[in-house]
């Protein structure tokens, strides 16, 4: 009697478990992306853009050559 219950129960738990972490890691790397993309534009990060479009971030102690 209650194993439909039981199996309708479990689902929802299943894909209410995984659209929480999609969701999760989504917003988590999308706001450090940001927030790197500030800093540098802002100046508090030293970067370069090399040839084949790609960012290099440097180090705080390390100059370009």
């Amino acid at each position: 009697m209650f194993e439909n219950e039981i199996w309708l129960f479990v689902s929802y738990l299943c894909g209410t478990m995984f659209g929480c972490y999609v969701t999760y890691r989504y917003t988590f790397r999308s706001a450090v992306e940001d927030c790197v993309d500030k800093m540098i534009a802002e100046g508090y990060i030293k970067s370069r853009r090399l040839r084949d479009g790609n960012i290099e971030i440097a180090k705080w102690d390390e100059e370009f050559e």
